[in-house]
């Protein structure tokens, strides 16, 4: 099974859990974040992991720990490293 597979298994065990009512559970968060980090190649500080295209056209954040005050600093240091 494919990592995609994987995590929208997840997603959708997820979304029957919240559409009755139910409190997600965070071990399927934790597992979707796991998913999320294995996809691309983490930062040394381990805060952020990107995934980039083969030709480095594209760069996306697959996976950021961070407080939502520093998101505009963490686009611009990886933007940088394009």
């Amino acid at each position: 099974m494919s990592n995609m597979d994987k995590e929208n298994q997840a997603l959708e065990k997820a979304k029957m859990v919240y559409e009755r009512g139910e409190i997600i559970r965070t071990d399927i968060l934790e597992c979707l974040d796991a998913e999320r980090r294995s996809l691309g190649v983490p930062s040394a500080s381990g805060d952020v992991v990107v995934d980039r295209s083969t030709d480095g056209s594209e760069c996306r954040i697959v996976f950021a720990s961070l407080p939502p005050e520093e998101t505009d600093n963490l686009i611009r240091r990886v933007r940088g490293r394009g």
